[in-house]
């Protein structure tokens, strides 16, 4: 019985850690992109890995979560605290295990891990800030000179064909100007 106990007040600590992320995480990514940034964290890193979460997140991921220590002046004094943004940005190459024993001598370790997720492509969260980028529509099957599309503003036509995740504005102002040329003459 002070088995299922356990296991009841487990459960419900780490559903609290999991509701506390998540609203961090919506305050977090609802960031604007001029460093702006929040005191709450989205996870617990004191005992060297993200508290209450399903895989076992070491404290060397803090930038990919864009944890960083930032300057704070309270009554006049100058400190550093832990700061939340909303950049996240994994690797590729990066590898995240169900268990944190899987940091142990790969030996032992082996004999813990279930799970393993490794990052097989890696793109930050947010575009860099210097550069004015917009996200293609990837469900875009349709050509450029269809005369259905023939209404839509050039700059629409290119979002849609654009083969790139990301794109320059002003790359996307030239393929405009190249791509429907024959469409608005």
């Amino acid at each position: 019985m002070n088995n299922d106990n356990e296991t009841s007040n487990m459960l419900q600590d780490t559903d609290v850690y999991r509701r506390k992320s998540l609203e961090i995480l919506s305050l977090a990514i609802s960031l604007r992109d001029n460093g702006e940034r929040i005191n709450d964290l989205l996870a617990d890193f004191k005992e060297g890995f993200a508290k209450g979460w399903g895989v076992a997140v070491r404290t060397c991921f803090l930038d990919a979560l864009d944890i960083k220590k930032t300057d704070k002046i309270t009554d006049g004094k100058k400190s550093r605290i832990w700061t939340q943004g909303s950049t996240f940005s994994f690797s590729q190459g990066d590898i995240l295990y169900d268990t944190p024993q899987a940091y142990e001598r790969w030996e032992t370790a082996l004999q813990s891990i279930s799970i393993a997720y490794q990052v097989l492509a890696g793109v930050p969260s947010r575009p860099r800030k210097e550069i004015e980028l917009f996200r293609r529509n990837s469900s875009f099957n349709g050509s450029l000179k269809d005369r259905s599309t023939a209404n839509l503003k050039r700059r629409e036509l290119v979002f849609k064909a654009i083969s790139t995740d990301w794109v320059d504005l002003e790359i996307i102002n030239s393929n405009v100007l190249e791509a429907t040329k024959s469409l608005f003459q």
